[in-house]
Protein backbone atom coordinates (compact mmCIF):
# COMPACT_ATOMS: atom_id res chain seq x y z
CA UNK A 1 0.00 0.00 0.00
CA UNK A 2 1.60 3.56 -1.24
CA UNK A 3 -0.31 5.97 0.99
CA UNK A 4 1.52 8.72 -0.84
CA UNK A 5 -1.53 8.22 -3.27
CA UNK A 6 -3.45 5.47 -1.97
CA UNK A 7 -7.25 7.06 -2.24
CA UNK A 8 -9.12 4.92 0.92
CA UNK A 9 -5.49 5.23 2.83
CA UNK A 10 -3.92 8.96 1.74
CA UNK A 11 -1.01 9.85 4.30
CA UNK A 12 -2.04 6.97 6.20
CA UNK A 13 -3.88 4.19 7.22
CA UNK A 14 -7.94 4.75 6.78
CA UNK A 15 -7.84 8.57 6.18
CA UNK A 16 -9.91 7.99 2.82
CA UNK A 17 -10.18 10.93 0.13
CA UNK A 18 -13.52 12.30 -1.12
CA UNK A 19 -15.08 10.34 -4.43
CA UNK A 20 -14.13 13.77 -6.27
CA UNK A 21 -10.92 13.86 -5.08
CA UNK A 22 -7.36 11.91 -5.57
CA UNK A 23 -4.38 11.83 -3.44
CA UNK A 24 -1.49 13.36 -4.20
CA UNK A 25 1.96 12.93 -1.97
CA UNK A 26 -0.81 11.94 0.60
CA UNK A 27 -2.69 14.56 0.27
CA UNK A 28 -6.31 14.42 -1.05
CA UNK A 29 -7.22 17.53 -3.55
CA UNK A 30 -9.55 17.68 -6.22
CA UNK A 31 -9.44 15.82 -9.32
CA UNK A 32 -9.43 18.83 -11.88
CA UNK A 33 -10.16 17.68 -15.24
CA UNK A 34 -10.56 19.68 -18.62
CA UNK A 35 -7.45 21.46 -17.78
CA UNK A 36 -8.82 22.75 -14.69
CA UNK A 37 -6.59 23.14 -11.59
CA UNK A 38 -7.46 23.63 -7.52
CA UNK A 39 -7.14 27.01 -6.41
CA UNK A 40 -8.68 27.31 -2.63
CA UNK A 41 -10.41 24.36 -2.75
CA UNK A 42 -12.29 24.72 -6.57
CA UNK A 43 -11.05 24.03 -9.76
CA UNK A 44 -10.76 26.29 -11.94
CA UNK A 45 -9.96 27.23 -15.52
CA UNK A 46 -6.89 29.59 -15.05
CA UNK A 47 -6.49 30.25 -19.06
CA UNK A 48 -10.04 32.51 -18.57
CA UNK A 49 -10.72 32.94 -15.16
CA UNK A 50 -9.62 36.79 -13.81
CA UNK A 51 -9.76 36.15 -10.35
CA UNK A 52 -6.86 32.88 -11.61
CA UNK A 53 -5.51 34.15 -14.66
CA UNK A 54 -2.25 31.47 -15.56
CA UNK A 55 -2.38 30.50 -12.06
CA UNK A 56 -4.22 30.50 -8.32
CA UNK A 57 -4.50 33.69 -6.65
CA UNK A 58 -3.01 36.36 -9.91
CA UNK A 59 -6.22 37.97 -10.00
CA UNK A 60 -6.83 40.16 -13.44
CA UNK A 61 -7.63 44.29 -12.98
CA UNK A 62 -8.55 47.10 -15.12
CA UNK A 63 -7.82 51.08 -14.84
CA UNK A 64 -9.98 53.90 -15.87
CA UNK A 65 -12.72 53.44 -18.11
CA UNK A 66 -11.79 49.70 -18.55
CA UNK A 67 -12.80 45.90 -18.22
CA UNK A 68 -10.44 43.41 -17.38
CA UNK A 69 -10.28 39.52 -19.08
CA UNK A 70 -8.54 36.62 -18.96
CA UNK A 71 -7.30 35.43 -22.34
CA UNK A 72 -5.21 32.58 -22.66
CA UNK A 73 -3.67 33.07 -18.91
CA UNK A 74 -2.81 36.42 -19.54
CA UNK A 75 -4.52 39.36 -18.36
CA UNK A 76 -5.85 42.29 -20.73
CA UNK A 77 -8.01 45.10 -20.54
CA UNK A 78 -10.69 46.27 -23.19
CA UNK A 79 -11.85 49.61 -22.74
CA UNK A 80 -15.85 50.54 -22.46
CA UNK A 81 -17.03 52.03 -26.10
CA UNK A 82 -16.25 55.76 -26.36
CA UNK A 83 -12.73 55.44 -24.73
CA UNK A 84 -9.24 54.55 -25.37
CA UNK A 85 -5.79 53.55 -24.33
CA UNK A 86 -3.23 55.71 -26.16
CA UNK A 87 -0.41 54.89 -24.06
CA UNK A 88 -1.28 51.14 -23.07
CA UNK A 89 -0.93 51.31 -19.58
CA UNK A 90 -4.25 49.98 -19.08
CA UNK A 91 -6.37 53.47 -18.78
CA UNK A 92 -8.88 54.27 -21.11
CA UNK A 93 -8.03 58.00 -20.85
CA UNK A 94 -9.47 59.35 -24.42
CA UNK A 95 -13.04 59.95 -25.07
CA UNK A 96 -13.58 59.51 -28.79
CA UNK A 97 -16.81 61.71 -29.59
CA UNK A 98 -19.58 60.00 -31.73
CA UNK A 99 -21.98 62.31 -32.01
CA UNK A 100 -25.07 63.55 -29.63
CA UNK A 101 -26.10 62.02 -26.56
CA UNK A 102 -27.86 59.14 -27.01
CA UNK A 103 -29.24 56.08 -24.29
CA UNK A 104 -26.28 53.94 -24.85
CA UNK A 105 -24.26 54.12 -21.41
CA UNK A 106 -21.57 56.09 -23.62
CA UNK A 107 -20.49 59.55 -23.26
CA UNK A 108 -21.22 60.37 -26.92
CA UNK A 109 -20.45 64.26 -26.81
CA UNK A 110 -17.01 63.51 -24.15
CA UNK A 111 -18.57 66.01 -21.94
CA UNK A 112 -17.68 64.02 -19.12
CA UNK A 113 -21.55 62.83 -18.42
CA UNK A 114 -23.04 59.71 -19.45
CA UNK A 115 -26.61 59.34 -21.56
CA UNK A 116 -27.41 63.30 -20.32
CA UNK A 117 -30.43 64.43 -20.74
CA UNK A 118 -32.11 60.46 -19.47
CA UNK A 119 -32.75 59.83 -15.99
CA UNK A 120 -29.70 58.10 -15.61
CA UNK A 121 -26.60 56.60 -17.49
CA UNK A 122 -28.03 52.83 -18.93
CA UNK A 123 -26.16 49.74 -16.91
CA UNK A 124 -23.89 52.03 -15.06
CA UNK A 125 -25.14 54.14 -12.47
CA UNK A 126 -26.46 52.84 -9.04
CA UNK A 127 -28.07 54.38 -6.64
CA UNK A 128 -28.14 53.50 -2.62
CA UNK A 129 -30.61 54.58 -0.11
CA UNK A 130 -31.19 53.31 3.35
CA UNK A 131 -34.09 51.34 4.48
CA UNK A 132 -35.15 49.20 7.75
CA UNK A 133 -33.18 49.57 11.06
CA UNK A 134 -29.78 49.64 9.70
CA UNK A 135 -30.24 48.20 6.15
CA UNK A 136 -29.85 49.64 2.58
CA UNK A 137 -30.79 49.08 -0.68
CA UNK A 138 -29.86 50.01 -3.84
CA UNK A 139 -31.29 49.94 -7.88
CA UNK A 140 -30.28 49.99 -11.24
CA UNK A 141 -30.15 52.35 -14.13
CA UNK A 142 -32.06 50.49 -17.07
CA UNK A 143 -30.98 49.89 -20.58
CA UNK A 144 -33.49 52.19 -21.13
CA UNK A 145 -31.98 55.09 -19.07
CA UNK A 146 -34.66 54.91 -16.47
CA UNK A 147 -34.22 54.12 -12.66
CA UNK A 148 -35.27 50.15 -12.15
CA UNK A 149 -36.81 49.32 -9.07
CA UNK A 150 -35.46 49.20 -5.42
CA UNK A 151 -34.16 45.56 -4.84
CA UNK A 152 -34.46 44.21 -1.50
CA UNK A 153 -33.40 45.49 1.68
CA UNK A 154 -30.04 44.22 3.23
CA UNK A 155 -29.34 44.39 6.79
CA UNK A 156 -25.87 45.68 7.54
CA UNK A 157 -25.91 45.19 11.48
CA UNK A 158 -25.01 42.52 13.53
CA UNK A 159 -28.35 41.74 14.61
CA UNK A 160 -32.25 43.30 14.90
CA UNK A 161 -32.76 46.64 16.98
CA UNK A 162 -34.78 44.80 20.32
CA UNK A 163 -33.79 41.18 19.94
CA UNK A 164 -32.34 39.60 22.88
CA UNK A 165 -29.66 36.68 23.98
CA UNK A 166 -29.46 35.07 27.43
CA UNK A 167 -26.84 32.95 29.07
CA UNK A 168 -26.52 31.33 32.22
CA UNK A 169 -24.79 33.19 35.16
CA UNK A 170 -24.11 32.49 38.92
CA UNK A 171 -26.07 30.00 40.61
CA UNK A 172 -29.78 29.57 39.23
CA UNK A 173 -29.19 33.31 37.45
CA UNK A 174 -29.04 34.29 34.14
CA UNK A 175 -28.26 37.61 32.32
CA UNK A 176 -29.10 39.19 29.07
CA UNK A 177 -27.82 41.60 26.50
CA UNK A 178 -30.27 43.52 24.11
CA UNK A 179 -29.77 44.59 20.28
CA UNK A 180 -28.99 48.28 19.74
CA UNK A 181 -30.69 50.75 17.97
CA UNK A 182 -27.34 50.74 15.54
CA UNK A 183 -28.01 46.98 15.16
CA UNK A 184 -24.94 45.92 17.49
CA UNK A 185 -25.05 43.66 21.02
CA UNK A 186 -24.93 45.34 23.93
CA UNK A 187 -23.21 44.91 27.12
CA UNK A 188 -24.28 41.77 29.15
CA UNK A 189 -26.83 42.74 31.87
CA UNK A 190 -26.32 42.13 35.64
CA UNK A 191 -26.73 38.81 36.79
CA UNK A 192 -30.90 37.88 37.97
CA UNK A 193 -31.48 35.17 39.85
CA UNK A 194 -34.42 33.06 38.77
CA UNK A 195 -34.45 30.66 42.49
CA UNK A 196 -35.06 31.83 45.97
CA UNK A 197 -31.88 30.85 48.07
CA UNK A 198 -28.15 30.09 47.60
CA UNK A 199 -27.59 26.69 46.76
CA UNK A 200 -26.37 24.79 50.12
CA UNK A 201 -27.31 27.86 52.45
CA UNK A 202 -29.51 26.91 55.86
CA UNK A 203 -31.72 28.63 58.06
CA UNK A 204 -34.25 27.76 60.63
CA UNK A 205 -37.55 26.73 60.27
CA UNK A 206 -40.61 25.44 62.17
CA UNK A 207 -39.85 24.28 66.04
CA UNK A 208 -36.37 23.80 65.97
CA UNK A 209 -35.60 22.55 62.49
CA UNK A 210 -33.87 23.99 59.91
CA UNK A 211 -33.66 23.53 56.14
CA UNK A 212 -31.28 23.83 53.31
CA UNK A 213 -31.16 25.22 49.70
CA UNK A 214 -30.89 22.57 47.16
CA UNK A 215 -28.74 22.59 43.53
CA UNK A 216 -31.84 24.43 42.28
CA UNK A 217 -32.10 27.12 44.40
CA UNK A 218 -35.63 26.32 46.57
CA UNK A 219 -35.68 25.58 49.96
CA UNK A 220 -35.81 21.54 50.76
CA UNK A 221 -39.00 20.75 53.09
CA UNK A 222 -38.09 22.04 56.56
CA UNK A 223 -36.97 18.64 59.00
CA UNK A 224 -38.35 19.62 62.17
CA UNK A 225 -40.37 16.42 63.02
CA UNK A 226 -41.80 15.02 65.81
CA UNK A 227 -39.84 11.40 66.65
CA UNK A 228 -38.06 9.27 68.42
CA UNK A 229 -34.34 11.26 68.01
CA UNK A 230 -35.78 14.35 67.01
CA UNK A 231 -37.11 17.75 67.52
CA UNK A 232 -39.98 18.54 70.10
CA UNK A 233 -40.93 21.59 71.36
CA UNK A 234 -40.44 22.82 74.67
CA UNK A 235 -41.55 24.48 78.09
CA UNK A 236 -41.01 27.43 80.28
CA UNK A 237 -38.67 25.22 82.49
CA UNK A 238 -36.63 24.79 79.84
CA UNK A 239 -33.03 26.22 79.69
CA UNK A 240 -34.17 29.16 77.30
CA UNK A 241 -33.45 29.29 73.06
CA UNK A 242 -32.42 25.39 73.35
CA UNK A 243 -35.07 22.38 72.13
CA UNK A 244 -35.12 19.22 73.25
CA UNK A 245 -34.30 15.68 72.06
CA UNK A 246 -37.78 13.85 73.32
CA UNK A 247 -38.90 10.23 73.46
CA UNK A 248 -41.80 10.84 75.51
CA UNK A 249 -44.13 11.29 72.56
CA UNK A 250 -46.91 11.82 74.79
CA UNK A 251 -46.56 15.13 76.07
CA UNK A 252 -43.21 16.52 73.79
CA UNK A 253 -42.13 19.09 76.66
CA UNK A 254 -39.02 18.25 78.82
CA UNK A 255 -37.46 20.14 81.75
CA UNK A 256 -33.74 21.41 82.44
CA UNK A 257 -31.22 21.92 85.82
CA UNK A 258 -30.84 25.43 86.36
CA UNK A 259 -27.03 24.10 87.28
CA UNK A 260 -26.39 21.61 84.09
CA UNK A 261 -29.38 21.98 81.88
CA UNK A 262 -29.38 18.17 81.26
CA UNK A 263 -32.54 16.94 79.10
CA UNK A 264 -35.25 14.85 80.87
CA UNK A 265 -38.46 14.12 79.30
CA UNK A 266 -41.35 14.40 81.66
Amino acid sequence: MDTTKDHENCGGCGIKCDPFEICVNSVCKLECGNRKIECDGKCVDTSSDIENCGDCGKVCTAGAHATPSCENSVCKTTCVAGWLDNDGDGNCETCTPSGSESCDGIDNNCDGVCDEGFECCAGRDVESRGCGNCGSQIRRCTSSCTWGVWEECTGQGECTPGATQTQPCGNCGTQTKVCTPSCSWGDWQACTGEGVCTPGATQSCGDCGTQTCTSSCQWEACNDKLADGEFCSFNSDCCSGTCCNCRDLGTHLCKYSSSDCQTTCI
